[in-house]
């Protein structure tokens, strides 16, 4: 989900990135939350299946209390952003109305193994299909969208909502995710100290 037609850099973003592999290799897909632009909040996890072979269940819970990213009809959450409520809270996007698009785009630079692994072009073209796609939320009216404000009219708006999952699930989930995380940071700051070099 994104605020801005054309992906600008003061956009909001909520998604799902499937990495790709090196063949014989896990697939990995990578979480994101944006707001106004600001990144460093990705996470990736690697998948103990492969997501090419069949359909997949994926969701996004997002209301005023939380973001909460899920993978698989179990509801199991692999990334879950919590709002905190303070005045400071410069990363929960919650004030511009989003959209939802699908794209396949070109990250041979530092998608699969940091840009290590390139995109096989021969194997194109490269297909992304959808079935039982569907969307529940509030329409975003000017001036002030109505669900910014919490209602608990409806399921997608309660908090309690994630606790209908196990605590210990969460944790599995987010086992192998907190390495990926803290490789992608090393890598993030490496390439952000070479390019100040040059």
């Amino acid at each position: 989900m994104c605020s801005e037609n054309e992906a600008g850099p003061e956009r909001d973003e909520l998604d799902f990135e499937f990495l790709g592999n090196r063949t014989g290799q896990p697939y990995l897909i990578q979480t994101n939350v944006y707001k106004n632009g600001t990144v460093n909040r990705e996470m990736r996890h690697m998948l103990w299946f492969d997501p090419t072979e069949d359909y997949h269940s994926y969701s996004i819970l997002w209301n005023n209390h939380q973001i909460v990213q899920v993978r698989g009809s179990y509801l199991v959450p692999i990334s879950v952003f919590k709002n905190n409520g303070d005045d400071k809270n410069d990363f929960f996007p919650n004030g511009k109305p989003m959209y939802l698009f699908s794209s396949i785009g070109n990250a041979v630079e530092w998608a699969t193994r940091g840009g290590l692994e390139k995109t096989n072009w021969k194997k194109a073209p490269f297909v992304s299909s959808y079935k039982d796609f569907s969307v529940e939320g509030c329409r975003f009216e000017d001036p002030y969208p109505a669900c910014v404000s919490t209602t608990t009219e409806n399921w997608w708006d309660q908090y309690q909502g994630i606790y209908l999952i196990p605590r210990r699930w969460i944790m599995l989930g987010c086992r192998e995710t907190l390495l990926f995380m803290i490789i992608a940071r090393i890598m993030n700051d490496f390439r952000n100290y070479q390019a100040s070099v040059h």
